[in-house]
């Protein structure tokens, strides 16, 4: 903590030193527009790679990358990207004054950037020492004269307002401001949960839990917890057609996703059976069966007349559906009629719960006492699914009363676990009296309310049954037995519409919503547009390559933007290169952009930006390689996520991938292959506008890996060879400018690199000294990149200098190095020859969090089936860019 507390002091002072000194920006030294912004562009390589090379980043590495880029920004000062970099680095710092700051640039810069802008007040607002103040602060943005200020950015100080009168116990002012944020953005999904739990509390109308759950589904249409939700009560009211809606929306969201699994395919039949009955459902079913057996019995036959039939080849019987849908066949089939049906998914069921009783018999045999527990607690409740379904498609009786016969006498410490059996066997043995005597084993739930039903049904109670049946129905419309409830119900009344009258009116309501969120389930194409091109065809050697993005909202409803949003704001861009001559050396890393400069889009409306394409990383490894001509292109994935393949990477669900087209040509540095000698004569006597390209023909020729078909004088393992270029490049750091030399201090290796260089560092390293020892005006710029180039230790005598110096940015720098050093860390200095020691864990993390991804919307979706009834809370939004 005292470092932070030291550093934000540091960070105010650089500040003040790189935006107010004379001298600093670019436009202010007479140096050219372009030369400035290649320097920029090399230092913002640098600060990043150095950055990237952490395993962990800290807080203290943020402040450094914070100092470096705000160099960079000070001689690029119009470079929108390079300012979103300042900020993301000042939000890791947690340093308030610092992110003001920035932010309060970047919004400069780009007034239409509504995360900004609610990222600046919000840290304004956050500086006001108590609750009441900040309240005030927030009405006075969102009175009269915050009325200029965008409307979703108004939502959300609206509902951050809210939850602070919630908390000083306002209940009237939390009311009318979340209400109030609710109203300015309908995609604001924090404001709309709320909202629904606030309502929930107190209101119990399902028409206008449904209203609100639509309200919800507004703000994020890709939720498939909220189409389940939806489909849910629209279930439990018999309102099933419009509830099959909903869940064919959620079905689809998990299909893109690729988490397609038993539960969707049980919950589908359900529904189905629900809307068009159980005689829909045994067709569908024994379809399915059929062709699955007849595809094993075609691909036997082939083989047996190939000669190539074998005994570890399926038979056609031995494949069965999930015992999961069994069960719904069979109760299907018994509420339809089919006997033949019904028996054969028992027998079918059957096999496949022995065959899952068989994979627990294992841990029968083993030491592990709870695990020997557990699965026998397990083969119960297998054998009490299997002989309930049994019972209640009223199958064969007597054989399921022998059965629990048999388990009592093997199992009696397991008795209580099958014994809720007794009362339904006897009900269908046709004793209801008895049945009803023994009802005390049944568990407290929707089995004994089912129960309840078919014992007033066996008494000829209809009436009773109905209202039974339909309390099932209602409970647990999802289910086997909610199913099951709706047929016996459909018998009694005879009727299909079992709407009550709550699901007469939340069915109208639900009619009437528009199919805008279904067709964006279709596909992105239906509510989102995406460009992705190359802002040039041809490129020079030392050229950054720019990319457009731009993503255009083409629904007619807005859509909020975010790494977890319908319209996802996280890309990656996978470069693509191939050499002409030779091959390219090193493996590119991918670019991750964050494009989180709007809160939504409304319909029509776009967000475009441009950003490089390569990643610092995949830039230094393409000037090493700056000796051929080379063809490059990207691929932009949005939302990326880890793919099927290992190690792979794709597109996110219901999100955009593109490709550059056509390739670019990336022309070679022409005097990469010079000898030593005849690049030290170009270091002596190149013009200024020459120099960046002679400088890393001379990075190529000192960091090239030797190979056979070089001259001898660059292969030699010696390195006195380099001393001429050595000393011509000392010469012309003595005599440049200030950009030159922070031009030579970014792109020239540095002594861990490359021995031969220590002449060079010595050096530039003392002529800094001699700067800060006599007291002269020190570049800021050039000072800073000394020390953040040259400098191995805590012990380093220059760092010692440069925090005794009185040059804020220099003072400032040499403590953030000293600091680094002394907590163990290290950074671009120590960085070998090995271009890999410069990578990082960048796409190793990438991947990583990818693959996290999927697991956690795989376990989200997984809960999500288990209890549909409620929607998730939304993640918070990422303010940190």
């Amino acid at each position: 903590m005292s470092v932070l507390i030291a550093a934000r002091s540091l960070s105010l002072g650089v500040l003040v030193v790189l935006f107010a000194a004379p001298g600093v920006r670019a436009a202010d030294s007479g140096d050219s527009i372009d030369k400035a912004r290649s320097v920029s562009n090399a230092i913002e390589q640098i600060a990043l790679l150095d950055l990237r090379m952490q395993q962990k980043p800290l807080p203290r590495d943020y402040q450094l990358a914070f100092q470096a880029l705000s160099i960079a920004a000070a001689l690029d000062p119009d470079d929108l990207e390079l300012q979103h970099k300042i900020v993301a680095a000042a939000w890791v710092t947690t340093d308030e004054r610092l992110l003001i700051r920035a932010t309060r640039r970047l919004v400069e810069m780009d007034p239409s950037d509504t995360v900004a802008q609610l990222r600046l007040i919000s840290a304004i607002i956050n500086r006001l020492q108590t609750g009441e103040e900040r309240l005030a602060a927030y009405e006075r943005y969102l009175g009269p004269a915050g009325e200029s200020i965008d409307p979703s950015v108004r939502s959300r100080l609206a509902f951050d307002a809210a939850t602070l009168a919630r908390e000083l116990g306002d209940t009237p002012r939390f009311v009318e401001l979340l209400s109030m944020s609710t109203r300015l953005d309908m995609t604001n999904k924090l404001a709309a949960t709320m909202a629904m739990s606030f309502h929930a509390e107190r209101r119990h109308d399902p028409l206008e839990r449904l209203e609100m759950l639509v309200n919800l589904l507004y703000a994020d249409p890709l939720d498939s917890n909220l189409h389940q939700a939806i489909a849910q009560l629209l279930a439990s009211e018999g309102a099933f057609t419009q509830a099959r809606r909903y869940f064919f929306n959620a079905s689809m969201i998990h299909q893109h996703a690729g988490d397609s699994n038993l539960s969707l395919l049980q919950q589908g039949v359900l529904f189905q059976w629900h809307a068009e009955g159980p005689e829909s459902v045994v067709k569908s079913l024994n379809d399915m069966i059929a062709r699955r057996r007849q595809s094993i019995a075609e691909n036997r036959a082939m083989a047996e007349a190939a000669g190539e039939l074998s005994d570890d080849m399926p038979m056609p019987e031995d494949d069965r559906l999930d015992p999961a849908i069994d069960r719904i066949r069979a109760l299907a089939a018994a509420a339809a009629g089919d006997v033949i049906t019904r028996d054969a998914a028992l027998r079918d069921m059957s096999a496949g719960t022995t065959e899952q009783v068989r994979n627990l018999t294992s841990y029968l045999a083993g030491n592990d006492e709870s695990l020997r527990r557990e699965a026998m607690i397990q083969m119960a409740q297998l054998f009490g699914e299997l002989h309930f379904t049994s019972v209640l498609a009223d199958a064969d009786i007597d054989a399921s009363a022998r059965a629990v016969q048999v388990f009592a006498s093997q199992a009696p410490d397991l008795n209580r676990l099958i014994r809720w059996l007794i009362p339904w066997i006897t009900l269908r043995l046709g004793d209801a009296d008895a049945a009803e005597s023994v009802s005390e084993y049944l568990e407290t739930g929707i089995g004994q309310q089912l129960f309840t039903a078919e014992l007033a049904l066996a008494r000829g109670q209809k009436r009773e049954a109905a209202r039974a049946y339909l309390e099932v129905m209602q409970a647990s419309p999802i289910s086997p037995l909610g199913a099951w409830a709706h047929s016996r119900l459909t018998s009694i009344l005879g009727t299909d519409d079992l709407r009550t009258s709550d699901g007469k009116r939340m069915d109208a309501f639900a009619r009437s919503i528009p199919p805008v969120i279904d067709k964006m389930l279709r596909g992105p194409s239906e509510f989102m547009n995406l460009r992705f091109e190359s802002l040039a065809r041809t490129l020079g050697p030392t050229e950054q390559a720019l990319v457009r993005i731009r993503i255009q909202n083409i629904s007619t409803i807005p859509l909020s933007v975010g790494p977890s949003s319908p319209i996802s704001s996280r890309f990656i861009i996978l470069p693509h290169i191939d050499t002409e001559i030779g091959i390219f050396e090193g493996q590119p890393q991918p670019e991750v952009i964050e494009l989180n400069r709007r809160l939504r889009l409304m319909p029509l409306e776009s967000l475009e930006v441009i950003v490089p394409a390569d990643s610092p990383f995949t830039r230094r490894l393409l000037e090493l390689n700056a000796d051929k001509t080379m063809r490059q292109s990207w691929r932009l994935l949005q939302g990326f996520r880890a793919a099927r393949e290992r190690g792979a990477l794709a597109r996110g669900p219901l999100s955009h991938s593109a490709e550059t087209q056509p390739t670019i040509i990336r022309l070679p540095v022409a005097s990469s292959r010079l000898t030593p000698e005849e690049l030290a004569r170009r270091l002596r006597t190149d013009p200024d506008d020459e120099l960046e390209r002679t400088l890393i023909a001379a990075r190529i020729l000192l960091l090239r890996k030797p190979s056979e078909d070089q001259p001898a004088a660059v292969l030699s393992d010696g390195e006195s060879i380099f001393d001429d270029l050595v000393s011509a490049a000392i010469e012309r750091y003595e005599r440049s400018g200030r950009l030159d030399r922070t031009l030579m201090l970014t792109i020239l290796p540095h002594v861990r690199m490359l021995a031969a260089m220590r002449p060079f560092d010595e050096r530039v390293r003392d002529l800094l000294s001699a700067e800060i020892r006599s007291g002269d005006e020190i570049d800021p710029i050039v000072g800073s990149m000394v020390l953040f180039t040259r400098t191995q230790g805590a012990s380093d005598p220059l760092l010692a200098e440069a925090r005794e110096s009185g040059a804020p940015a220099i003072s400032d720098m040499g403590t953030l190095m000293f600091r680094r050093f002394t907590m163990g860390g290290a950074g671009y200095a120590q960085a070998t020859r090995d271009p890999n020691t410069l990578s990082g864990a960048t796409l190793a993390l990438l991947r990583a969090q990818a693959q996290a991804q999927a697991q956690a919307q795989a376990q989200a979706a997984a809960q999500a089936e288990q209890d549909a009834s409620e929607p998730t809370a939304p993640d918070a939004p990422d303010p940190g860019g």
